[in-house]
């Protein structure tokens, strides 16, 4: 079995990054520490080549996103919990910029798409609880002006998303631990070097 509990044979199970898991009012991420978020099927919130919109499987994947205190306090931290509020800094940035300037996942809601901003007074800001997805630990998340839930903004293969009024219609996305900044490429937090 590898170090997380779940069953494998090596060297399958250096290459996998099981998600976080919330307990109790904790959501089971820590502010300042980075995640690269999947869905039930394992597929992971990417984002568009051409546009700036995050969508279900986006053309660039294994993004860490740092989960923020707000768009000013990004400090390693505490556990997250239930009703307290966070930000998603993008550590990759857009493909074009040479810079590889960090952004935010925007506050689209009601049918616009998430996308990248560099804007902080449009980064999202969420709240979530724990749960489940296709047997792994998740978080629901909610956000937008009305606390609605994270949903599909339309039906398409490579879906956008967004936040829609009903708190109990949404997507749940898995958190999966990864290093945040001057990480090595391929990304290698969570594998055995031994």
């Amino acid at each position: 079995a590898c170090g997380n509990g779940h069953g494998g044979v090596e060297p399958s199970c250096r290459c996998t990054n099981y998600p976080v898991c919330g307990h109790g009012k904790y959501l089971g991420i820590k502010y300042g520490h980075c995640y690269i978020l999947s869905f039930a099927d394992g597929e992971q919130l990417g984002i568009d080549r051409d546009h700036t919109d995050y969508k279900k499987n986006g053309f660039f994947v294994d993004i860490p996103f740092k989960v923020c205190n707000s768009t000013t306090d990004c400090s390693r931290g505490k556990e997250v919990e239930m009703g307290q509020s966070f930000s998603l800094q993008d550590q990759h940035g857009l493909y074009r910029d040479t810079q590889s300037t960090k952004g935010w996942i925007n506050d689209a809601s009601g049918g616009a798409h998430m996308e990248f901003t560099t804007d902080a007074n449009h980064a999202g800001k969420f709240t979530g609880i724990p749960t489940c997805a296709g047997g792994e630990c998740a978080i629901q998340m909610y956000g937008g002006p009305s606390g609605g839930a994270l949903a599909y903004a339309c039906p398409m293969p490579q879906p956008g998303l967004t936040f829609y009024g009903n708190p109990k219609v949404g997507q749940k996305l898995r958190f999966s631990e990864v290093t945040c900044d001057e990480y090595e490429v391929p990304l290698t937090s969570g594998i055995n070097l031994q």
